[in-house]
C-alpha cells in the first residue's frame, strides 16, 4: 500500500463535547464522519483516556461544533491542548444546551449536531454513534 494515499483523505477539525451529570467537557478532535443520511448519523472516534470519552461512556450524549478554517489557536488550544480534569474547558465561552440535545454555539463557529449515541470499539479505539432522530 502507498502510503501517500493517505494524504488524500480529507478532514477537519471539531469540538466533541459531552455531559456527566452537572458538568460539561470538550475536545478537539479530528475523527467525525457521517454513517448514514436517513436517520442522519454520525460518528466520532475519541481516545478512551480522555475525559470527553468518560462523559460519553456515561451520558450516552454527544455534541459536535465544526470549526472553521480560521479559528483562533487561543480557542483550539483551550479545547486540544488542556484537560477538563484539570480546568473547566467551557468556562468564557458561549455555549447553549437544550433538553436532550446538547447544542452549543461558540459564536462564528457552527454548532452541528447533538443526540443520543451508541458505543463500539474497533480494533482497541473506542467510536461513538449519533443519531439525529433521538
Amino acid at each position: 500500500m502507498d502510503l501517500k494515499a493517505l494524504y488524500n483523505i480529507s478532514y477537519g477539525i471539531y469540538v466533541v463535547s459531552s455531559k456527566k451529570e452537572n458538568r460539561i467537557n470538550g475536545q478537539i478532535a479530528n475523527t467525525v464522519f457521517q454513517t448514514t443520511s436517513e436517520p442522519a448519523t454520525i460518528a466520532v472516534c475519541i481516545n478512551k483516556e480522555n475525559l470527553t470519552h468518560e462523559f460519553i461512556t456515561e451520558s450516552k450524549v454527544f455534541s459536535v461544533s465544526v470549526l472553521e478554517q480560521e479559528t483562533d489557536m487561543k480557542f483550539i488550544g483551550k479545547f486540544g491542548f488542556k484537560s477538563g480534569r484539570d480546568e473547566d474547558k467551557f468556562k468564557g465561552v458561549n455555549y447553549k444546551i437544550g433538553g436532550n440535545r446538547f447544542a452549543h454555539n461558540y459564536g462564528k463557529y457552527f454548532s452541528f449536531y447533538g443526540g443520543r449515541s451508541d458505543y463500539g470499539n474497533g480494533c482497541g479505539h473506542p467510536y461513538s454513534i449519533c443519531r439525529e432522530s433521538c
